[in-house]
C-alpha cells in the first residue's frame, strides 16, 4: 500500500512538472512584448509617413507597405505565440472533466457495494478537480 502512495505522488509530481515545464511563460511574455514595441515603432513610421505619402515619391510609399507587411508578420507571431499555451489548457481542462466523471461514478459504485471504489473514485475526482481548475484558470 505503502508503495502505491509513494509511486501516485511521484507520479503526480512528475505530471504536474511536465505540465509547468510544457508551459513557457517567461519568454512568451518576452516576446510578446518585444513583437508590441516594433508594432509601435512601425505605426509611428506609418503615421510619419502617411501623412506626407501625397508629397512624397514612390520609395517612401513602398517603405509604408513594407511597415504593413511588417505588421502583418508581427500579428501572426503573437498568434503563434498564444496557440501551444491554449491547446495545453483545452487538454487539461478536458482530461480533468474526464477525470472527475470517473472519480465520480467510481465514488456511487462505491457507495452501491459494487467493487472498492471510494478510494480510486476519490483520487481520480481530486487528480480531475486538479487539472481542471490548472486549464481553466492558471493556464
Amino acid at each position: 500500500m505503502k508503495k502505491k502512495i509513494v509511486f501516485t505522488f511521484l507520479w503526480l509530481g512528475l505530471l504536474l512538472g511536465q505540465t509547468f515545464a510544457a508551459t513557457v511563460s517567461k519568454p512568451t511574455a518576452r516576446q510578446q512584448q518585444e513583437a508590441e514595441a516594433a508594432k509601435a515603432q512601425i505605426e509611428q513610421l506609418m503615421q510619419s509617413q502617411a501623412a506626407t505619402a501625397a508629397q512624397t515619391d514612390k520609395h517612401k510609399f513602398r517603405m509604408i507597405e513594407k511597415a504593413r507587411q511588417q505588421m502583418d508578420k508581427l500579428a501572426n507571431k503573437i498568434r503563434k505565440i498564444k496557440r501551444p499555451i491554449d491547446d495545453l489548457s483545452g487538454l487539461l481542462t478536458t482530461i480533468g472533466i474526464i477525470l472527475i466523471i470517473i472519480g465520480l461514478v467510481g465514488i456511487i459504485l462505491g457507495l452501491l457495494g459494487i467493487g472498492g471504489g471510494y478510494p480510486a473514485g476519490g483520487g481520480a475526482l481530486f487528480l480531475g478537480l486538479v487539472l481542471y481548475l490548472i486549464g481553466k484558470y492558471v493556464l
